[in-house]
């Protein structure tokens, strides 16, 4: 008895299918650790925009807790999906607070990052 049948295998993954079903399942956030065993690329922050409110928590209703400047850079400690009255937005734990999507730019590592923050002056 080394390896389950194949069809014992084929019926795991038909439920686990049917169980996934979107109708009965809403999304109202998805996190990410920091510490992804998955990937370890897209961990650094460029700000983009010329000032960013960094918030306390993910999405619109968070309170300003701290400030960045365009060219600034920061690692990624998290990313949050968010589902707002727009859809689904992705936000980032920047350490200092949190951050939209469309405020930065997502780099896999520091050099990428500092190369393209001397592009915007």
């Amino acid at each position: 008895m080394g390896k389950p049948a194949p069809l014992i295998t084929v019926a795991a993954l038909l439920l686990a299918l049917v169980s996934c079903d979107s109708r009965t399942n809403n999304l109202s956030s998805l996190s990410f650790d920091a510490a992804s065993v998955i990937s370890t690329q897209n961990r650094i922050a460029l700000v983009m925009d010329p000032y960013i409110s960094l918030r306390d928590k993910s999405g619109p209703s968070g309170i300003t807790v701290a400030h960045g400047r365009r060219g600034e850079i920061y690692d990624i400690n998290g990313v949050q999906l968010i589902e707002t009255e727009k859809g689904l937005e992705t936000w980032y734990d920047l350490g200092d607070g949190w951050v939209g999507a469309s405020s930065i730019r997502v780099f896999s590592d520091r050099s990428k990052a500092l190369s393209a923050a001397k592009e915007l002056y």
